[in-house]
């Protein structure tokens, strides 16, 4: 399964996702389908490989982790 398609599928299980990428050119063409076919919460950004990573706690403190987003998307794969 191709990144864009996982990210439409993760989509509806979040409030709001940041897809990232290291091409601009990716991101480009991201945009282009989601314009196209808009997810309200979803958001695509360029992001530098080696930049550090900061989680934003939820209200209720526990971080947003990714890993549990793809375990749930393993689940409802065909």
């Amino acid at each position: 399964m191709a990144g864009y398609e996982a990210t439409l599928r993760l989509a509806p299980f979040t409030r709001h996702l940041l897809a990232t990428d290291i091409s601009a050119g990716m991101i480009t063409i991201a945009r282009e389908k989601l314009a196209a076919q808009p997810v309200p919460q979803l958001n695509f950004a360029v992001t530098d490989a080696d930049a550090p990573v900061s989680w934003q706690p939820r209200k209720h403190g526990r971080p947003r982790v990714a890993g549990r987003l793809v375990r749930r998307l393993e689940t409802i794969t065909p």
